[in-house]
């Protein structure tokens, strides 16, 4: 058994089947059994407390248990925030409102689908779900794409099974923390690509 990133240097205890260690700072981890055990990782995504997330009684926000692209297409227009609740959504490949500053992704949320953001401003895509490519055609959509943007923020989630670029970023000012990134598997399932005066902190790919 290994355990990634060696920079760590954790060693398991091993007991029969079961393996044991600690963990002592928030990281991503890859527990690897065997010779082939690359193949089949088991990813450990400890992430740091959230601190600021937002409560789904914020009026601001438009709250989804299972939203759909029609949803979100008619959100009311007093809100300037989508929260996604946990459970499935089906989003399709969404292009974001100017007026929508904040989208969180509550942990245990699965999004299946893509954003899209052009020429907004000063916007926040975070929290601790998933947003999945699983069900794009390939090469339909990057997980997320930004063009003439400033100011942007990707910050805990998981993006899976992208079939292009997982986030595509072409934007100043942007900052990418502790996203997740899993591959789909696919010829040009690129990670993360950032523009100009730009920071990507703590992130696995």
């Amino acid at each position: 058994v290994r355990i990634f990133p060696s920079q760590y240097q954790i060693s398991p205890v091993i007991d029969g089947n079961k393996i044991r260690f600690s963990v002592q700072n928030p990281a991503q981890y890859s527990v690897e059994i065997g010779a082939n055990g690359y193949k089949n990782g088991l990813m450990i995504f400890a992430d740091p407390p959230e601190t600021d997330a937002p409560s789904p009684t914020n009026s601001s926000y438009a709250v989804f248990d299972s939203a759909t692209q029609n949803d979100l297409n008619n959100l009311p227009t007093n809100v300037d925030g989508i929260y996604f609740e946990k459970g499935t959504h089906d989003i399709g490949i969404y292009n974001v409102p100017h007026r929508v500053k904040n989208i969180y992704i509550e942990r245990g949320a699965w999004v299946d689908g893509a954003l899209i953001l052009t020429n907004n401003q000063d916007t926040r895509i975070f929290g601790r779900g998933v947003l999945s490519g699983r069900q794009l055609n390939y090469r339909s959509a990057h997980g997320i794409e930004a063009s003439g943007i400033s100011d942007l923020t990707v910050e805990g989630i998981v993006v899976d099974e992208f079939k292009y670029f997982a986030l595509r970023l072409i934007s100043d000012y942007t900052t990418v923390k502790w996203v997740k990134t899993i591959g789909a598997w696919t010829w040009n399932s690129d990670g993360i690509s950032v523009w100009d005066d730009s920071e990507v902190d703590h992130c696995f790919i």
